[in-house]
């Protein structure tokens, strides 16, 4: 027995707007409300269950856009350095990997997304579809009760007064709160009964679901590692601490030209003082070739 009507027939719109009149008075507890403890630990599990599952979606689509940009970030950064190389350089190989490998993880990103549309996000939104229809007849439940409610109250009214027709009213009013409790009562032992059930099918419905998310990161993240890995092993004749001894090849700063001034303070012209040029040997290392017998 729903509750349900058109909100646009009369009846629909009267039956709102007692329901609304009913729940003011709840809130300021000027009416006798039903109050179900048992179901209400119950309807709270499920709240935060479905709450869990819809943050779950959101984060693991944030997690995929976190990677989209990744990528980019990636291919901009190999686009830098390719631009500092030139292809006779010997690291120009270095530069061809780096480009190999941003294509190589941009299509293994690719690869996941396809994956987890169809063994995650896919999965996950009949699982959650399972919730929604708990959360629709919780909704009915609640509409049940405060019809139920108003229903008694009506009932206890029409029973308090004295008039030839009490006894008629009082009959109408028996059978619609009738009615409407045996209506609630169904349903909630429904709900009282489907929605451990549902809680505990989460266990052995989410599981295959994880797994495949676990499947894609560790597809993504071995990409990602064994590419890594194939450019670093052409830095094994770079000494990395070389940086920290370089020497730059030009005019020092405080012996810079432009430094010197042009005039002199009787504004006559001053003629430039090249300084003599003891700068770093042309590997620019401190002395030492920076790549190590590196092709």
């Amino acid at each position: 027995m729903s509750t349900k009507r058109s909100v646009t027939s009369w009846s629909g719109i009267k039956g709102n707007l007692s329901r609304t009149k009913q729940k003011a008075m709840d809130k300021f507890g000027k009416t006798d409300k039903t109050v179900d403890e048992e179901f209400n630990v119950e309807k709270a599990r499920f709240d935060e269950q479905y709450k869990v599952l819809k943050k779950l979606k959101r984060d693991v689509e944030q997690y995929m856009r976190a990677l989209t940009d990744l990528s980019k970030t990636h291919a901009a950064l190999s686009e830098d350095i390719h631009k500092i190389y030139e292809n006779t350089s010997p690291m120009w190989s270095a530069c061809l990997e780096q480009d190999r490998l941003h294509a190589d993880i941009e299509n293994q990103r690719k690869q996941m997304e396809n994956q987890l549309k169809i063994d995650f996000f896919e999965p996950l939104a009949v699982m959650t579809a399972h919730y929604k229809s708990i959360e629709d007849r919780c909704t009915e439940l609640e509409r049940r009760r405060v019809d139920k409610d108003r229903y008694a109250a009506d009932l206890k009214k029409a029973q308090g007064k004295k008039s030839g027709e009490v006894a008629t009213k009082i009959q109408i009013c028996q059978e619609k709160y009738d009615g409407m409790a045996a209506a609630y009562a169904a349903l909630n032992q429904e709900l009282m009964r489907d929605i451990p059930l549902l809680l505990n099918d989460r266990f052995p419905n989410f599981d295959p679901i994880f797994a495949s998310l676990a499947d894609a990161q560790a597809g993504y993240a071995h990409q990602f590692a064994t590419g890594h890995a194939s450019l670093q092993s052409l830095f094994a004749g770079v000494d990395r601490s070389a940086v920290h001894r370089h020497q730059c090849p030009i005019t020092s700063e405080e012996d810079s030209l432009y430094k010197q001034k042009v005039f002199s303070a009787d504004g006559h012209p001053v003629h430039p003082t090249h300084p003599a040029h003891g700068g770093a040997p042309a590997g620019g290392y401190g002395g030492a070739p920076a790549h190590g017998g590196a092709p």
